[in-house]
């Protein structure tokens, strides 16, 4: 599986996995103002939006950007969905070492999907060591 359709994997358990996918008939202004006010499941959902392009124009830099608000208020999902952006430089530049922390960070959590990332990585920066 490309590392792509992972990232798209991983959206989509998170959302499955605490309700955050977006329902169409949802008010969206409603899920703004609770994102902005912290709400971390408002925050997965426009993240999950704007990757898919539900409600709102497809824009990978605001999903970033949303994700990166849930993983800075802990949420490990959250910080593994960051973490494969940065390592696929979708919607953020790429680079490696912020992909590592934030994976990291969600594996220090018990989140296995970011513990399967992580040695991916290694993997991957094994091998391109090697050749």
């Amino acid at each position: 599986m490309g590392q792509s359709s992972q990232l798209v994997t991983v959206i989509l358990l998170v959302a499955a996995s605490e309700s955050s996918h977006a329902e169409p008939q949802e008010d969206l202004q409603a899920i703004f103002f609770a994102a902005r006010q912290g709400d971390i499941r408002s925050q997965l959902k426009l993240g999950f939006r704007y990757r898919f392009g539900i409600g709102v124009s497809m824009c990978h830099k605001q999903s970033a950007q949303w994700y990166s608000r849930a993983a800075e208020n802990g949420h490990s999902g959250a910080q593994t969905v960051v973490g494969l952006m940065y390592a696929l430089g979708e919607g953020v530049q790429q680079d490696n070492r912020e992909a590592e922390g934030w994976l990291y960070k969600a594996a220090e959590q018990g989140d296995t999907e970011a513990q399967l990332q992580i040695e991916l990585l290694w993997e991957e920066s094994e091998t391109l060591a090697v050749t």
